[in-house]
């Protein structure tokens, strides 16, 4: 892992420069191709003016698309941006702070934290709202992070902030969900509380998708949350 005082470019941020490079060689191709279209017109190629032309309006299409998602993954880099910052009082406070780690799973891991006693976090960051999907993601990643048992020998708690929410604050299968106005608090709460007895009663339970379709950062049930722990780990 990383050295927390190190501030390595987020997988936001790194996809929101793809996509701009990725905009930026489809306007290069669609502005040659609207040049090689007017002189294919002007030598009388009608026909290969007409695809040119064509080819032209395509690439431009694409273009605008990419940039669109670019300004998404800008949106999501600056919520992550905002996490980082938020965290910074905690890496004063002898807390173990990393962002941007990799692992197995695909992307990044957005932010992961060992506080003094020995519990681990690991922070899943959305701007507004999330799904079971970001859940479950964060729960596999706690696991992932909880098998190096003498790293986190209290467990990994999986947390997803909600960063432009307001006033969040509940579990949701086993989940903390936290809007960033309580991260801090409820990140120090839950490091300092009594160890829970997590590694008898397994991983936390996931609720089908049915019956949890899509998450709104405004309307969670409580349940428990506990942290996962290597020995809860399938």
């Amino acid at each position: 892992m990383r050295d927390s005082h190190w501030m390595p470019l987020s997988y936001a941020r790194r996809q929101q420069w793809r996509r701009l490079m990725t905009a930026a060689s489809r306007a290069a191709g669609a502005a040659v191709a609207l040049v090689a279209a007017a002189l294919a017109t002007a030598a009388e190629e009608a026909e290969l003016g007409l695809l040119l032309a064509l080819l032209s309006g395509v690439l431009a299409l694409a273009s605008h698309h990419s940039l669109r998602l670019a300004a998404r993954s800008r949106v999501g880099a600056e919520s992550e941006a905002q996490v980082r910052r938020a965290l910074e009082p905690l890496a004063r406070e002898a807390w173990r702070v990393e962002h941007a780690v990799d692992w197995p799973g695909g992307g990044d891991l957005d932010h992961v934290l060992r506080s003094p006693s020995g519990m681990g976090f690991v922070i899943e960051t959305k701007t507004l709202r999330y799904s079971r999907a970001h859940v479950m993601r964060t729960i596999d990643a706690a696991r992932w992070l909880a098998r190096r048992r003498r790293r986190y020998p209290r467990g990994v708690m999986p947390v997803v902030c909600v960063a432009r929410s307001r006033r969040l604050g509940s579990t949701q299968e086993g989940v903390l969900i936290t809007s960033l106005d309580r991260l801090l608090g409820t990140l120090r709460a839950t490091a300092e509380g009594p160890p829970p007895d997590a590694a008898t009663r397994g991983p936390p339970r996931l609720a089908s998708a049915g019956r949890i379709g899509r998450l709104r950062s405004n309307g969670q049930r409580n349940s428990h949350a506990e942290p996962i722990r290597r020995s809860s780990v399938r």
